[in-house]
């Protein structure tokens, strides 16, 4: 089963609306930057992060899995990895 780019980042973007962790204006942000830069992995998988410092909300991609240390203010609301997702997705859909 052949999962589209944007099957997948609607599902990331539900689970974060579900939860809770962001709201709509969030979720505009981190569907351009899934629609934008995602592709450009070019399969290679990678995570997601959502961060929120002071109510002022960001997100970024990257590429490889590391450990990231940001100041103790700042707050990684989201870390998602993006193959996990998309494997758990298959799964919801088979």
């Amino acid at each position: 089963m052949i999962i589209k780019l944007t099957e997948s980042y609607l599902y990331a973007l539900d689970k974060m609306f579900e939860s809770g962790k962001i709201n709509f204006d969030e979720g505009e942000i981190i569907l351009k930057l899934l629609e934008e830069e995602y592709p450009k992995f070019k399969g290679k998988g990678g995570e997601l992060l959502f961060l929120r410092k002071l109510g002022i909300s960001s997100c970024c991609l990257a590429s490889n899995v590391c450990d990231i240390h940001f100041e103790s203010s700042m707050k990684i609301i989201e870390r998602m990895n993006l193959s996990d997702l998309i494997e758990e997705l298959k799964i919801k859909i088979a």
